[in-house]
């Protein structure tokens, strides 16, 4: 299997199959919000299926039960379910298959180091105290 993470790098599948005489299917990679129902219901299909191996101490069903009591079964479903998606964090939301080319720029900027230099006044005395420590020897 091969794996390329950006759409301008087409040609070189074109390539490979050409060389190869192979044809590549193209696979489209889930979305953000696809990837958590696909969790929850997996999570979901997870409890159904689970055989515990020891039986619920009644206490702990007591205070549950007390505590869940006044809620409808529609909202106890809602607040497990959006407990169990927080802990799912999903770090982004962009479309990984978007292939448009006017993405930003935004780690490529060419003088990000020159304007960093410029924002930590230490560097300059650093080198100018080393620079006096060399010539005195």
């Amino acid at each position: 299997s091969i794996a390329f993470l950006s759409s301008k790098e087409k040609h070189k599948i074109n390539r490979i199959e050409r060389d190869l005489g192979i044809e590549f299917e193209q696979v489209k990679i889930a979305s953000a919000e696809e990837i958590v129902y696909q969790r929850i219901e997996n999570w979901c299909q997870e409890i159904l299926s689970k055989k515990f191996k020891k039986k619920l101490d009644p206490r702990a069903y007591e205070v549950a039960s007390l505590l869940f009591g006044n809620l409808s079964k529609e909202e106890l479903i809602a607040k497990v379910i959006m407990n169990e998606v927080e802990k799912m964090t999903v770090k982004t939301t962009e479309n990984l298959n978007d292939s448009r080319k006017d993405h930003p720029r935004k780690f490529r900027d060419r003088d990000r180091d020159r304007k960093r230099k410029h924002s930590r006044p230490d560097r300059k005395f650093h080198k100018k105290k080393f620079k006096k420590h060399r010539e005195k020897k």
